[in-house]
């Protein structure tokens, strides 16, 4: 695999804790230790600063299925919906705990937040994001994951344990454990469950074979992410490697800082946001 840096940028003092790419590949927004920011691709440059006085870090944030909404979790315990075309905030609410991971539903009609209450609680999207059903951990959400078709909800907790829900019959369909906390989660499109740990290890389960597999990184992962066959994990170690389904290392990319968060546009396409206050993307070829 060849990597080749299309552009960096450096605009923030603080660290970009959190990117994320919207559908169209053509906006990327990027959470600080103080406010949420979107950029855009093409001129690579900062074009909006969210019209939100954040009071702590930006800790997650994503952009729904159609591009409408950038939903973003705070510290805390902020929750914002803010609308892309009106470029206004249209609702918030607070949590009283941190707020560590929002994701949208496939089908974008379902909002799942994860903190330290130790629950992901479900909002519907098109009845005002109305809380709806919560899930009960015994630790804290790190992160969240769906599946492509919305019927199994990943969840990764602090104390090591990785829970994978069926929303469609309310059950638990999977679980393991790491040896530490469970940070970072993903799932591939032919449902490939993959969770990165502070442990330094990478466990993947394929559902359909039922086999895990497992690796030592000897670095650990801060964030990784599945596009198409690709996985994705940054770490706080200045690097980022691809792995295939397999778990076999088919890439590196090196960095000057320590990657914090990525996105993948498509799978020639990733971003990553960085410790030091910058964002890089790159093309890939296979």
């Amino acid at each position: 695999m060849d990597a080749q840096l299309i552009k960096k940028i450096e605009f923030s003092e603080k660290s970009i804790l959190t990117v994320d790419w919207n559908s169209e590949g053509k906006l990327l927004a990027a959470g600080t230790d103080e406010n949420a920011f979107l950029i855009d691709k093409d001129k690579a440059e900062v074009f909006h600063k969210l019209d939100y006085e954040f009071e702590a870090e930006v800790r997650t944030l994503e952009f729904s299925p159609d591009d409408a909404h950038l939903a973003c979790g705070v510290e805390d315990g902020d929750v914002i919906i803010y609308d892309l075309q009106e470029l206004k905030e249209v609702k918030n609410w607070n949590l009283r705990y941190w707020t560590n991971s929002v994701k949208y539903s496939p089908k974008g009609d379902i909002l799942a937040v994860g903190g330290s209450d130790e629950k992901v609680t479900m909002y519907k999207v098109e009845e005002d994001y109305l809380p709806g059903f919560e899930i009960d951990l015994e630790s804290i959400v790190w992160d969240v994951a769906w599946g492509p078709k919305g019927k199994l909800l990943a969840v990764a907790c602090n104390d090591g344990s990785v829970t994978v829900f069926n929303m469609e019959e309310g059950v638990n369909e999977y679980e393991w454990e790491h040896q530490k906390l469970v940070n970072a989660i993903s799932i591939e499109n032919n449902g490939i469950i993959t969770s990165g740990s502070a442990d330094e290890s990478i466990m993947s389960l394929d559902i359909e074979s039922e086999e895990m597999i497992e690796i030592n990184l000897e670095e650990a992962p801060n964030c990784i992410e599945w596009c198409d066959d690709v996985l994705a994990v940054t770490t706080n170690f200045k690097s980022t490697y691809l792995f295939d389904k397999d778990l076999e290392q088919i890439g590196e990319i090196q960095h000057e800082s320590n990657g914090l968060s990525l996105t993948w546009k498509d799978k020639y396409t990733l971003a990553v946001s960085f410790q030091d206050g910058s964002l890089g993307w790159w093309d890939l070829s296979y």
